[in-house]
């Protein structure tokens, strides 16, 4: 499990406090990594919970791009919530089968 989250905070707020800079970026610029599925026949559900609605499986180097977390009410650990690329939005999985692909 990753040790630190960044904290996503909305353009709109600051926008507000004056903070916002946007940067055009590089033509040719490719991102360093992203996070994908990092084990194979990964479930993905409706909730945070094994128990349940399981969308389907996917493997490692399934590309998926983590819009919130949480921790599983029944279960304690920690579930990414995001799109899989190509692929269903809205989905969680388990944290540990989440890390960043270069």
């Amino acid at each position: 499990m990753r040790d630190s989250r960044t904290v996503r905070i909305g353009a709109g707020v600051l926008a507000a406090a004056g903070m916002l800079t946007v940067l055009a970026p590089a033509a040719s610029a490719a991102p360093a990594s992203y996070e994908c599925v990092i084990a194979n026949n990964v479930r993905y559900h409706a909730a945070p919970d094994v128990n349940s609605t399981t969308y389907g499986e996917v493997n490692a180097g399934q590309g998926f791009t983590i819009t919130d977390w949480t921790t599983g009410p029944l279960d304690g650990r920690l579930w990414d919530r995001g799109n899989l690329w190509g692929g269903r939005s809205g989905v969680y999985i388990r944290d540990d089968f989440v890390g960043t692909c270069r």
